[in-house]
């Protein structure tokens, strides 16, 4: 197996090695004796699992890093050539991949993004649901957790699902307009969020969340 073989192979496992080098990382912290906390433990653990990985691959740690490097900014590239982020997104996240902060954070940002975002969704749901519902956030959340969905709530409320989809929708629409003209968000991807909201809404109004068990 040839050097450009080797770390095409690296590359394309990159997603592994940056969800398993937390795992080594946590284990090698919990060995008996071991202390958790300072940094520099924590990184000799990474950099030991890397260099066990270069060594299996047969290829230096530096070329190994330097072709995880590579994977990640070539999927910063092929997220921009998408549309799935911005230029400001992109260059952001290539400062941060060739800045040698190492790539676990650069992951574990992503998915911190990724909650973040759903949270927010959730919640701008609920709200829009409110309104169309002439109620308080407050007032249908505790319907909620009560185990009823928006569907049974706006059947109790007399008011047709297909108004509280038109709020939903509007408001969805406006918000995302907004971080287009701010330059937060690409066109295509604003269109994307729209379309998967518009056909998941039916599930996410007629799915109730079941009530807490009394102690």
């Amino acid at each position: 197996m040839n050097i450009k073989t080797t770390l095409l192979g690296a590359a394309a496992a990159t997603g592994i090695i940056a969800g398993t080098l937390g795992v080594a990382t946590q284990a090698a912290a919990q060995e008996p004796g071991a202390d958790s906390t300072p940094t520099a433990e924590r990184q000799s653990a990474r950099g030991n699992f890397l260099a066990r990985v270069a060594e299996k691959l047969g290829i230096s740690a530096e070329q190994l890093q330097q072709a995880i490097r590579d994977a990640a900014n070539d999927t910063v590239d092929e997220a921009l050539a998408n549309g799935r982020i911005t230029q400001e997104q992109a260059d952001k996240a290539h400062e941060r991949i060739n800045s040698g902060k190492g790539l676990r954070g650069f992951f574990e940002r992503r998915h911190d993004r990724r909650e973040h975002r759903r949270d927010l969704v959730r919640h701008a749901i609920v709200q829009s649901s409110a309104t169309a519902l002439n109620m308080t956030v407050e007032e249908l959340r505790a319907e909620l957790q009560a185990g009823n969905s928006i569907a049974d709530v706006a059947n109790e409320q007399g008011v047709s699902l297909d108004t509280v989809k038109a709020q939903i929708t509007s408001d969805a629409e406006a918000k995302l307009d907004e971080l287009v003209a701010n330059g937060k968000l690409t066109q295509e991807k604003a269109d994307e969020a729209l379309a998967k909201l518009t056909e998941n809404l039916d599930d996410i109004l007629n799915k109730s969340k079941q009530p807490a068990a009394s102690q």
